[in-house]
């Protein structure tokens, strides 16, 4: 994806290659497993999160859609075809006014995970979520963040829930 030979350290700098990432399709853990939209839109934000973040390299969601709904391939065979040194994976389960976001950091190479974290909230907290994720996997792969990085990824998109939700089901429906 980036041009980059990951396990061949003299085509790029180590720094730059440290700092490559993707972020997979998250699953609906939901009970009737009707949340895709909302797993999926979750999934997009936190990679749009990361994505301005400048000291990162981020894959497309394209590249990264993929790979949904298609556990034939080991993460570091996903992330050899990516171009990318790590891969973030996740999950989403709503339940009533409660959402959990499961996500895990790996290190495709060793399949290490650099961390892996449960965020359990009200409903109405999401945005929170992604800030937070986005934070903790640039922590994490020792990305510097800007405060002008920070003041957008830490941005509300709208206070509107529903209307963010209507927005999450038509993206979907467009595809």
């Amino acid at each position: 994806m980036f041009g980059y030979n990951m396990y061949d350290s003299n085509e790029t700098d180590e720094a730059d290659l440290d700092r490559t990432i993707a972020v997979l399709p998250f699953d609906d853990m939901s009970p009737n497993k009707d949340k895709g939209y909302f797993s999926d839109g979750m999934m997009e934000e936190i990679l749009n999160h990361l994505h301005k973040i400048g000291d990162l390299k981020v894959c497309s969601k394209t590249s990264s859609m993929k790979y949904k709904n298609d556990q034939s391939k080991t993460i570091k065979e996903i992330a050899e075809e990516l171009g990318v040194a790590h891969v973030l994976e996740g999950s989403v389960k709503i339940h009533n006014d409660q959402v959990r976001i499961t996500v895990q950091l790996i290190k495709a190479d060793s399949d290490e995970h650099l961390f892996a974290q449960n965020y359990d909230r009200q409903f109405d907290d999401i945005f929170a979520i992604q800030t937070e994720v986005a934070q903790k996997v640039a922590s994490s792969l020792k990305a510097r963040i800007t405060n002008e990085e920070e003041k957008i990824i830490s941005s509300k998109p709208t206070d509107n829930l529903d209307a963010y939700m209507l927005v999450l089901k038509s993206n979907r429906l467009s595809r």
